[in-house]
């Protein structure tokens, strides 16, 4: 694993999964009909754990202030800060890898204990898997 500077904080719209995991897959298909053109901006996962469960956002950057909110969307901002990380090069070949990743992280001591899991995602095979660390916090 590594550290990744998330340099400045993102504006995430999304589409939230019904269930977990099962949902994921419709929720980046809605994610999908409104980003028309996903290759040319980022697409993130984001998890983390309510009571009951793990909510699932399927997200993308916001292209300019606001741009959730005209598509009917709600928002995730994402903090800026340093992230412990592991870089998958092609996640499709072994889907439990994000279990394995996150359970390491997310078992950490100096994770921040309001932050979430995020899947970064790199064109249509690679991912970066993230947690924020504590000691960014602000």
């Amino acid at each position: 694993m590594e550290h990744y500077q998330l340099e400045n904080d993102l504006t995430l719209f999304y589409a939230k999964a019904n269930t977990f995991p099962e949902g994921v897959m419709d929720a980046y298909q809605r994610l999908h009909e409104w980003v028309k053109t996903p290759d040319t901006r980022n697409i993130y996962g984001i998890s983390y754990f309510i009571p009951g469960g793990i909510e699932y956002l399927a997200a993308a950057v916001e292209e300019y202030p606001g741009e959730g909110a005209v598509l009917g969307c709600e928002t995730y901002l994402l903090p800026a800060g340093t992230y412990i990380s592991e870089y998958v090069e092609d996640f499709r070949t072994d889907m439990g890898v994000f279990t394995r990743i996150f359970n390491e992280m997310t078992s950490r001591p100096d994770i921040d204990p309001q932050g979430c899991c995020v899947e970064m995602y790199i064109g249509e095979h690679s991912v970066r898997c993230m947690v924020r660390l504590k000691d960014t916090v602000q």
